[in-house]
């Protein structure tokens, strides 16, 4: 920003939205990935906004962009519209760093793909193929208009400067406002973003802090909106700061106190690290789950607890007499009681040592007979 002369004031400003004001700090506190990936890809946003007359600037920019494909999925529609807009500016400019960008870019995506086609036999890897897999032959219902509408209003919830692009794009088309082929390429992507995302990726949130996979738009939205800010050197209305304002006000009431200071820290020491201690205090050292995201919250434990996954009575029937051939005598069992009919059959009737609760998940020691 301050190499397009954007004023320090409203750099601040944007940065304490960034931090403060948007669930990128939140996500970033509870899962690095994240993080990683809205840095690598913000290189394809400094490229696009104000590239650099370099060769190896462009080229590296380009690579490191394209590396966040090997972090997060959504990272592969972002490069994607990064590429086609960049492919647009350069069949217009013929610009060499441009070029030099999309080849780093391909490189950073392409051997990701690659990667998965040679170890997965699938190029979008194991996880999307079993995505696939389950809405085929599963008959998981999927609704690509309802995710879209879904997701929106999830997005716009945690982070509602994003609708503020909405009266931009009125005042350009109905005013003949003038903007740069880069700027109205920068608007292009978040609205494109908004609307394919959905279909791609659906995600409703969950326990998560929202939809995770809108938050490559958190770094875009403010510089695409200081941007135009300076194009158009507005002058806002006082009803619209007051609008502006509120939104400040409720992204940092939702955001740093109601996410950070008081769901973080439920999640986190009412919620998961009892359970940690309670099984630490448990003689065993084999827990079995109902489902994978039990042993993903008690990842803590991997290093002291053996976890294995056995959601129905044949898995059960298989790993126990395994158990026992290396001396295991009990083991816990944990399902998750929200889950309807989670419990294999074969453990519904033995009556286990001890019961414990913790809203969500129950946890069981059963003996090995």
């Amino acid at each position: 920003m301050r190499r397009c002369d954007i004023a320090p004031a409203q750099i601040a400003a944007s940065l304490f939205i960034l931090v403060f004001c948007s669930p990128l700090t939140l996500y970033g506190a509870t899962y690095w990935e994240h993080m990683t990936a809205i840095l690598l890809l913000f290189c394809g946003l400094v490229f696009l906004v104000r590239p650099p007359s370099g060769a190896l600037a462009a080229t590296a920019l380009g690579l490191l962009s394209g590396l966040a494909a090997w972090f997060r999925p959504e990272a592969l529609m972002m490069n994607a519209l990064y590429g086609l807009a960049l492919v647009y500016l350069f069949v217009r400019q013929r610009e060499r760093t441009t070029m030099l960008f999309l080849i780093g870019l391909a490189i950073g995506v392409g051997s990701f793909l690659l990667f998965n086609k040679i170890e997965f036999d699938s190029f979008f890897g194991i996880h999307s193929r079993q995505v696939l897999k389950d809405s085929v032959e599963g008959g998981v219902e999927v609704n690509p208009f309802r995710n879209l509408i879904a997701n929106n209003l999830i997005n716009t919830r945690h982070f509602p400067f994003i609708l503020l692009i909405l009266p931009v794009i009125y005042i350009w088309a109905r005013y003949r406002k003038p903007l740069p082929a880069r700027i109205l390429l920068l608007i292009g992507i978040i609205l494109t973003y908004c609307i394919l995302t959905p279909f791609m990726v659906p995600n409703d949130g969950g326990r998560q802090w929202g939809a995770r996979y809108f938050l490559p738009l958190v770094t875009v939205v403010p510089v695409a909106l200081l941007l135009v800010e300076k194009e158009w050197n507005l002058r806002l209305p006082v009803w619209a700061t007051a609008i502006t304002l509120a939104m400040v006000a409720y992204s940092f009431q939702h955001n740093t106190y109601k996410g950070g200071i008081k769901t973080l820290v439920w999640e986190n020491h009412h919620r998961i690290s009892p359970d940690i201690g309670f099984l630490n205090q448990q003689p065993g050292k084999v827990v079995v789950v109902s489902v994978p995201y039990i042993a993903m919250e008690l990842g803590y434990l991997f290093d002291q607890k053996y976890f294995f996954l056995a959601p129905d009575d044949s898995s059960l029937h298989r790993l126990l007499p395994l158990l026992k051939q290396q001396g295991v005598k009990e083991y816990t069992y944990i399902y998750d009681v929200r889950v309807p009919n989670v419990k294999p059959a074969m453990l519904t009737d033995t009556l286990p040592n001890w019961p414990r609760e913790n809203g969500d998940f129950e946890f069981h020691e059963y003996p090995i007979p």
